[in-house]
Formats: structure tokens, sequence, C-alpha cells
């Protein structure tokens, strides 16, 4: 299967005359910004955060980028002229590989995030691991053949339909390392003659690694009982623990040009090694049935987020993780889908209304089967690397780094059982407004300074839309926080004061949504200088992108990412990059839970910035319902 480009490859425009995806060419394009007003709105953005000699010098820098023909408006003609390139989605589609693909660090308990279900009825069962591993392989099967059909229902938002453009990138999707930049790996292209459509998913045991079909050759699922048969024999052939050095999945937690020398050794060793690799990064996607039931949410998201380095591949788009006890969890690399996509899917699982009938479907009108495969016992196959001394020593160093790294991140799960979505609409705020503002006043208290902040705000309403990058920190929002702590401020103040940020919040959101946000568009014109620049005449890149404004602002001191899935339990990644904070919260109509992560040298300001959190929640409720 050839390697994606993510540039020019849309699966939407492949099922452009089906349900799921027969929208997407109607959906508006996300606007491109003018070169003046992307400036204008980095300089309020930034201007909380640096003193007034800082903002100046960062307008210096903008107004010099700003007004020359030889620079500015060279790097805007060129992003306009990718635009309008026939097959581009969006002024964004080079912007996300750079984005996430030529980053070099690793992506396990970095770049990767998890999402933690609900407790299951399987915790009573007799084989609890066996039967949750069951019930979501059968349902994440369900979900890929709706999406094969196009009968997949489509995302919507406040009722309008969103891009289902990430959605295909859920199966048989892998990030393939290279040294300076990655590569992505699937889906599997529905006009692709040359390669057959993987139907197999691969499982993980103790660190042994297998092949299981889970779509037969008529193109149907195999049934639940099929399923279950094939994962017992996993769970019966994979009991032996690998010998040392031979849990090649670790090496898929190492920064990326480490595992690029990895794999490359991995292919020049045996051709065998070829075949095991393809077998892996063609799988639909990865199930990992792990030995550890947890000792709660905290031990389960940590599990979640590093887990056995043995027993996972990072680099698969999404690995079901199935525990000793039935619980479970998703590892997802989000180089090809967001957040938002994963809990789409998520929910779908969960869905009793998904299309898991015994109807079938004509094979010769190009759709495969609906339902399940009769009596094909499904085919389960030992994945075997062929190593030497050499490559079994970088396994095991690969482990120990990885150990290293987990040992130098703390993370903590905060949950405020009185105060969701519903409460807080009650006391006439925005719940996201609500919930930023409550984050700035805690690490005021438990860092002595409102943070630089991140934070995605969804764009799929766009084709090919993703996440803008929202600054949530405002002059309004800072003014808010030195009232909440002013001795002399009235209740009345304080509420006037957090009602004027919660209303400067909410404009930032709707800026962001209408394509407004400044951070991307002047990001993509840094990398077209970088990138493209002597070719252009421009031998430098410009002083903006390291200005006091620009930099400062993109510092992430505190990244905050969330769901209002109902079938997430705990959302959370790693740190942000630096010494940042990971802040994670799933908001449900009557709880809002939080997971927090950062390096273990600040593990007492992790502490306090979670007891400080929950504080202000009480604080912030308090003071709207006395209004």
């Amino acid at each position: 299967m050839a390697e994606t480009d993510l540039s020019t490859t849309s699966r939407a425009e492949e099922h452009s005359q089906s349900g799921t995806f027969g929208h997407e060419a109607s959906l508006p394009r996300v606007p491109l910004p003018e070169l003046a007003t992307s400036g204008a709105k980095l300089l309020e953005w930034c201007a909380p955060g640096v003193s007034d000699a800082d903002l100046a010098q960062t307008e210096s820098a903008l107004a010099t980028l700003r007004d020359s023909a030889e620079t500015g408006e060279r790097l805007q003609d060129t992003l306009h002229d990718y635009d309008a390139t026939t097959g581009v989605g969006s002024w964004l589609d080079r912007f996300w590989e750079f984005r996430y693909l030529a980053r070099r660090d690793r992506v396990a308990g970095n770049g990767n995030f998890f999402l933690l279900l609900p407790d299951a009825a399987t915790h009573r069962t007799v084989q609890p691991q066996l039967d949750r591993a069951t019930q979501l392989v059968e349902a994440a099967v369900a979900h890929k053949l709706a999406l094969d059909r196009g009968t997949l229902p489509v995302d919507r938002h406040e009722g309008e339909p969103l891009s289902m453009a990430q959605h295909p990138y859920l199966f048989g999707t892998t990030r393939i390392p290279g040294f300076a930049e990655d590569t992505v790996r699937g889906p599997h292209r529905a006009d692709d003659q040359t390669d057959t459509p993987p139907r197999h998913i691969v499982v993980f045991r103790r660190g042994n690694i297998f092949s299981v079909e889970v779509i037969a050759d008529d193109g149907r699922a195999h049934s639940h009982a099929e399923i279950a048969a094939a994962l017992r024999s996993v769970v019966d052939r994979g009991n032996d623990t690998p010998a040392a050095g031979t849990k090649v999945g670790a090496l898929t937690t190492r920064e990326r040009a480490q595992w690029a020398a990895s794999r490359q050794g991995l292919l020049a060793h045996d051709e065998a090694n070829a075949d095991a690799l393809d077998t892996v990064e063609s799988a639909l996607l990865c199930l990992c049935l792990d030995d550890v039931t947890p000792e709660g949410p905290e031990h389960a998201c940590a599990e979640l987020m590093h887990g056995q380095p043995g027993n996972r591949w990072f680099d698969k788009s999404v690995s079901l993780v199935v525990f000793a006890d039935g619980s479970a969890g998703i590892n997802a690399e989000m180089s090809c889908v967001d957040v938002a996509t994963v809990t789409s899917f998520v929910d779908a699982l969960y869905d009793a209304d998904i299309d898991r009938d015994t109807r079938t479907e004509d094979p010769a009108a190009g759709h495969p089967a609906a339902g399940h495969s009769p009596g094909h016992t499904p085919t389960v196959r030992a994945v075997e690397f062929r190593l030497d001394e050499a490559l079994r020593a970088n396994v095991r160093t690969a482990a120990a780094e990885f150990s290293d790294h987990v040992a130098d991140v703390t993370s903590r799960a905060v949950r405020v059982d009185d105060c969701g979505s519903t409460r807080i609409r009650a006391l006439g705020i925005e719940p996201d407004a609500f919930l930023q503002l409550a984050y700035q006043l805690a690490h005021q208290r438990s860092h002595g300074r409102v943070p630089a902040t991140y934070e995605p705000i969804g764009m799929r309403h766009y084709r090919n839309g993703r996440t803008a990058a929202m600054r949530p920190v405002t002059a309004e929002s800072v003014h808010f926080v030195n009232t909440m702590d002013d001795q002399r401020s009235s209740p009345a103040a304080r509420r006037e004061a957090l009602r004027a940020a919660a209303e400067k919040h909410n404009e930032r959101i709707a800026e962001c949504h209408a394509g407004g946000a400044p951070e991307q568009h002047l990001w993509e014109l840094q990398r077209i200088a970088r990138q493209q620049g002597r070719k252009m005449g421009i031998y430098e890149v410009p002083q903006l992108y390291e200005s006091p404004g620009w930099t400062t602002m993109r510092a992430d001191e505190l990244s905050v990412r969330s769901t209002s899935s109902p079938h997430a339990d705990y959302l959370g990644s790693g740190p942000a990059d630096g010494p940042g904070i990971g802040a994670a919260h799933v908001l449900t109509p009557d709880t809002v839970r939080v997971h927090l992560s950062a390096p273990s040298r600040v593990a007492d300001e992790l502490d306090t910035l979670g007891d400080e959190f929950v504080r202000a929640v009480a604080e912030l409720r308090e003071l709207l319902a006395g209004s």
C-alpha cells in the first residue's frame, strides 16, 4: 500500500456519491485571512502576556513583514496560489503535515491522546477481558463497514453537517517514522486496484503480536462468536512472555529519527521483517490485551497514556486497550484524526443503531456486505520479527528510555460531581468559558501567573477542517483573575469581571469558528519561508517569529482539550511542550472530570493546581449563584 499524501488524497472525494461523504463538496472552504488581519489579531492575542516594550518590538517586526512586498506579499501570494490548486481542500492541508509529521519527539506519552471508556457489564462476566474486547472489535468492524458503504450518519453540530474526511483514517492507518519528517500509510483507497483491502486487526498480548482476521473474504464481518473464539486463541497462544529484547512494539516509543533508524535496521536484517511490518502497519486497528487491573481512574489513565511499551504500537491511528478486568480505553495517534473524530467513533461503538443485522448488499454494486459472514473461521496468525543481537539491544534500549520518560511524568485525575454543563448553563454562562476561566484562576494561585494557554477549537464545519489554535488568555480574563484575588473587590465587581471575561471568551471562539484565528495562518507563512524562501528571494525567516509576542503567546504553559462525549470517563494526553501542563476534561451534564499531566519535577505544583481548580469551580459557581 502506498504511503498517503495528506495534502492531496481525499477519501471524501472517493465517496462523494454516498450518504456519509456526499455533503463534503458543499462545505465552505476555510477562509484564508489577510496578513494585515492576522497581524492585528496577533497583537491583541499576545498583549496580555508581554510587557509594553515587548509588544512594541513585536509590532515593529510584524510591520516589517506586513509592509514588505518582497516578503509578506510573496508569502501570502504563495499560500493563496496553493489554496487555489486543484485537489487542495484547504490552505491548511500542508500545515497539518508540518504540524504533526515534522515533530521529532516521541509520540508515546507526548503526541498521542487517550480516552478512558465507562465501565461495562463485562466486569461481571467470567471472562471480562475477552468479552469486552470482542464487543469493542465487533462494533469497530461494524463502524468500518458502515463507513465503506457510506451509510454512517454524518456528524453534526447544532444541526449543521461536519466534515467526515478524517473518519477513514480511523482504520488501516499508521504513522511511518522518517529521519526528517514522518509519513502516513493508509487508509486503503477504493480505487486502488493493486492492493487488497485489509481485513485484519493486530492483537498484542504480553508483547506477542497476532494478526486476526475480522472481515471474511466475502466482505462481511465475522460473527461475535467467531471473533471471541479468535481472541481466545490469541490469549492461549500469547501467554508466554517473549524473550528480553524481542518486544518490537517498544521501538514505537522512541524519538522519531531513532525509530526510523530502528525500522530501517529491521528491514535490512531480514525480508521477513518487511512482511511483519506490512501486517502491523496495514491492520485496521490495534487491540492491546493488558494483564493490568487498574486500581482506579488515575492508574487506568496512566496505563492508557504510557502502557506497557512492548504491548503497544503507538503509531497506529487507533489502539483499543482492554485491561484484565474488562475496563477499556483508546490510545490514538493524532496526525490524521482529532479528538472529536475519535469520540464520534467511540460514541458509535455504543450506538445500538449501528447496522449489525444479517442483511447483505449486492457485491456487484461495489459495497461490502453488511451482515456477518456465516461460519467462516477467522484466521489467527502470529506476527514474528527476526532480530539479531544489535536489534534486540535496540529494543531493550527503547524500553529502558521509555521507562525513564514515564518516570519523568506525573498525572492526576480530578472529578467535580456537582458542576456539569446543566448547572453551569443554569448560571447564565457557557461551560467552556466557565472552565477556561477556572483553569486560569487555578494556575494563578498555584503557579503565580496566568499561563500562556492553548485550546483547539473545532473547524469541521469547513471542508477538510480540523481545529483552530485559540489562545484563551485575554485582557478581560487577566482582569478577572486579578479581581478575584483582590481582597478589596466586591462580589458584584467579581461577577462583572467574570461575565466580561466569559463574553470575550465566547467572542474569541466565534472568531475561530469563522476562520479568523491568526496563529496557524502566520505559522504557515513561516513554514513557506523556511522551505521555499530561497526560491522566492527570501533568505531569512522574518523576525516576527523570534519576537517576544510570538514566542511568549505560543509557550503552551497550559494545553487544554475537551470532549462532552457521554462515552468517555476521562480524556488525556502527556504534558504540553517543555515544562507545560497537559489538561483535558470530559464535561457531562452532571460532572466535569479533568486529567492533568506534567513533568515529575513539578508534581507538587500539579497537585496544587488540581486542588485550586476544584476550589475555583466552587467559587465561580457560588459567585454566579449569588447574582
